[in-house]
């Protein structure tokens, strides 16, 4: 299976680039700077986004894993990755999502 490390586990890493990555059969690990969320994903092995639209959805992510993106661990599992991603929210980016949710 080809193996995604994305940086941020936020709205847009889960909700929308962790969910493409699964779905287009990566592997998805996120590498998270807060430890309740890296527990929290590697807990539960998966999330559900909230699709919300003309069409409401719900998608069940499953398989992922993260690692405190400050650890070795990070940096090998970039290192092993097929593919590196990350997303930034600009400084002038207005925070909350619109349009999709991620929920533990």
């Amino acid at each position: 299976m080809k193996r995604a490390i994305h940086f941020g586990a936020g709205k847009i890493g889960r909700g929308f680039i962790g969910a493409l990555l699964s779905q287009a059969g990566y592997e998805v690990c996120f590498a998270e700077a807060d430890p309740q969320l890296v527990d929290e994903i590697n807990r539960r092995r998966g999330y559900t986004v909230h699709v919300t639209d003309e069409i409401c959805a719900e998608l069940r992510i499953a398989g992922v894993s993260a690692v405190r993106a400050d650890s070795g661990e990070a940096v090998r599992r970039l290192v092993d990755a097929d593919l590196g991603v990350a997303a930034r929210r600009g400084g002038g980016a207005p925070r909350g999502g619109a349009g999709a949710a991620p929920t533990m």
